[in-house]
């Protein structure tokens, strides 16, 4: 990229000369991209005319020479048509004047660093290392070390957020607070406190995003001897991202004049966080999701987040159980559905807790789970149902080993000997089996037993010695497993079974059975034949679980999976059973954000 510099006269006549005699210069970074250079013009001859205490580095250069807008910043050479454009540079330097910072005999020398389209993200031009951040160290060194008296590093200007926009509010503050960091550590005449800048967005610019906004911010929060420098009620020149003329004289003023007493007086001195901003709730089925901004102000920064909530008209709040997190959003779940509830927040730092949010409402949706009217016990798992009871009996499931994570929607059992299991009552004669899951990562790539149910098996001391009934599961080789024995396994395609499934093993006394499977596509394998097994059923103790949990001492199940329904039915469903089972299921796991069709 290439560094010019040009010095155009400003309409009020030659420019003059500096000082020969100086006794030192106040160093003063202009760094950032686009809006502290200055895009939009003209140059008034008297709000814009020259100073001879204030002088600027060129880095094209590598001299001090007259301070003239536009300034010497690198994007200069990227934009030679800007030729009357202003920027906040010189208002600043003479509000620093007018303020009284100047010494007699002192000039302050300006150090233009901008360059437009530049952030931390892309390229990573103002990242450590990157080409902006090595530029402004080595120029601010050198502008130091110009001239023959007594330099002093003044402050340090920024203004930037534009192209890394779409970054998170965590993720811009800590490369904005390293940038901070290492430009202490690393420029000449540094020090923890000299002085940090940072210019707000413009309000509503089509470069401006709100995390973005919370970041710089909350910058005096996270740092200090840094300081925000509002850009409330500054205009654009007409694009709607850069700053015209009269606005950057403002902000060139509100750097000196709010920004640096501001910063100087930061010494970062504990405080407790004020309350969360913008809080907005989205309501779901049975749940309530959370959102909200960081505190405007605390120190340090919030560590943890309180979330209550309560009924509508009630006046005692319940604190969710979330953990620890410095998230700045949060799923209440376990909410019943149709009923309004208020929410609020509260952050926590080390000072301890601080303001209450203001109060939303919001009312989550009615849980409407229609099971199977005929079948003897119907499992859906999630969030919404940590009992793991089903939708007919209120039969309750008991974990094998370890207790599944709960999602939204379904569970993920622990692999083998981590499935859920409940005792039920079959026919002696048919059983059909139905559940819809997917293997995870993990189970992908070995290609180990995703999911099991079983049903009737012998126990003995703890461990499986043979199996009396029916099974789905896809051990290695994905198949259905009408019984323990290669011989009898049906084999399905592995990419068939690569997201949700639904699958069922339908077997009747008349030694028929059907191998039913439906996926994301709607496609169908089927197989109906007599495979000659002879039915094996009692009428009590039979066993089922979703996940292994009865044949826990295989190594085929020691992959854990992802479970959303369980059905069982003491009779055999026919084909068109299955096939209405199956378009009530994709209906049913769809409101629950199961996409199985």
């Amino acid at each position: 990229m290439a560094f010019g510099w040009r010095r155009v006269p400003s309409a009020g006549g030659a420019v003059p000369p500096p000082p020969v005699v100086n006794p030192g210069y106040d160093v003063i970074v202009l760094a950032g991209e686009s809006n502290i250079v200055g895009y939009f013009g003209p140059i008034d001859p008297v709000l814009d005319a020259p100073d001879t205490r204030i002088v600027q580095w060129s880095s094209a250069a590598q001299a001090v020479v007259p301070a003239v807008d536009p300034l010497d910043h690198p994007d200069q050479a990227e934009h030679p048509e800007h030729i009357s454009t202003v920027g906040p540079g010189l208002s600043l330097a003479k509000a620093y004047i007018a303020a009284g910072r100047l010494d007699a005999g002192r000039q302050i020398l300006l150090v233009p660093l901008g360059m437009g389209s530049t952030g931390f993200g892309g390229a990573g031009y103002w990242a450590a290392g990157g080409a902006g951040d090595l530029h402004a160290i080595a120029n601010v060194n050198r502008a130091m070390a110009a001239g023959g008296g007594a330099n002093r590093l003044a402050c340090i200007a920024y203004s930037g957020g534009g192209l890394d926009r779409a970054m998170t509010a965590s993720l811009f503050a800590s490369h904005l607070d390293a940038l901070v960091a290492r430009w202490r550590g690393s420029m000449a005449g540094a020090a923890a406190n000299t002085p940090f800048l940072a210019a707000g967005r413009l309000a509503g610019g089509a470069n401006t995003s709100q995390p973005i906004i919370d970041a710089l911010e909350t910058l005096p929060n996270r740092v200090a001897y840094t300081a925000h420098v509002s850009a409330a009620g500054l205009v654009s020149g007409g694009d709607n991202i850069h700053l015209n003329a009269a606005s950057q004289r403002t902000m060139g003023s509100r750097f000196i004049d709010d920004g640096l007493p501001a910063a100087i007086g930061n010494a970062l001195a504990p405080a407790l966080p004020s309350a969360p901003r913008g809080l907005a709730a989205v309501p779901a089925t049975g749940q309530v999701a959370l959102s909200w901004r960081w505190p405007a102000a605390g120190v340090p920064m919030p560590a943890d987040y309180i979330v209550q909530y309560r009924p509508g008209g009630d006046s005692n709040w319940v604190t969710f159980a979330d953990g620890v997190s410095d998230d700045t959003g949060a799923l209440v779940t376990g909410l019943a559905g149709g009923l309004a509830y208020e929410f609020r927040v509260a952050a926590r730092n080390d000072s301890g807790q601080g303001d209450w949010s203001s109060v939303v409402s919001a009312t989550p949706g009615i849980v409407e789970e229609i099971a199977e009217a005929d079948a003897l016990r119907h499992w859906l798992y999630g969030e919404d149902n940590p009992g793991f009871v089903d939708l007919i009996g209120g039969e309750t499931m008991t974990a094998a080993s370890t207790v599944p994570t709960l999602h939204a929607g379904f569970m993920t059992t622990a692999g083998r000997n981590g499935g859920m299991c409940a005792e039920v009552t079959a026919d002696a004669s048919a059983m059909t089996i139905i559940v819809v899951g997917r293997p995870t990562a993990a189970a992908l790539s070995g290609l180990g037993a995703a999911y099991a149910v079983n049903t009737r098996l012998s126990l003995a001391q703890g461990t499986a010695l043979g199996m009396r009934g029916a099974a789905i599961a896809d051990p290695n080789k994905f198949t259905f497993l009408p019984k323990p024995n290669a011989a009898h396994r049906v084999a399905v395609d592995a990419a068939k079974l690569a997201s949700w499934c639904f699958m069922a093993l339908s077997i009747a006394a008349e030694v028929r059975r059907i191998d039913y499977i439906g996926d994301a596509a709607g496609a169908i394998v089927s197989d109906d034949v007599n495979d000659g097994l002879t039915r094996d059923y009692a009428p009590t103790a039979n066993r089922i679980s979703a996940g292994d949990g009865y044949w826990n001492d295989s190594s085929a199940f020691t992959d854990p999976a992802d479970i959303a329904e369980l059905i069982v039915w003491h009779r055999a469903l026919d084909r068109s059973e299955l096939d209405a089972v199956y378009a009530r299921s994709v209906a049913r796991l769809a409101a629950r954000g199961i996409a199985l069709s």
